[in-house]
């Protein structure tokens, strides 16, 4: 049996991507201790539990094929239980990866 609609919740609103030049003016204006997680968030596939819990350790820089290269190694998030902040391991196996920063 099928119902019409079920199990579809509409979007109450709908996010825009900044523009690159909005971007530019965000990081301008941003105090700089975020101004990092901000370019990551924008241009990195990382969730937020990932991008809170970033070391220096965790920035690979690699020579591959004649050129340097920078990645980001994912291991472990944040996450807010028993009302504090603890760093937990990635939940599965595809969480542990190696994630490239683009040349931008």
């Amino acid at each position: 049996m099928h119902i019409r609609g079920a199990g579809h919740q509409p979007r109450r609103c709908r996010f825009k991507p900044a523009s690159v030049e909005e971007l530019d003016v965000i990081v301008e204006n941003i105090p700089d201790r975020w101004k990092l997680m901000v370019l990551l968030a924008s241009w990195c596939p990382l969730r937020y539990r990932e991008l809170a819990e970033r070391r220096r350790k965790d920035i690979e820089l690699r020579h591959v094929s004649g050129r340097w290269t920078d990645v980001i190694q994912v291991r472990r998030g944040v996450a807010w239980a028993n009302c504090k902040i603890q760093v937990e391991p990635s939940k599965s196996e595809a969480g542990i990866r190696h994630v490239a920063i683009p040349p931008t």
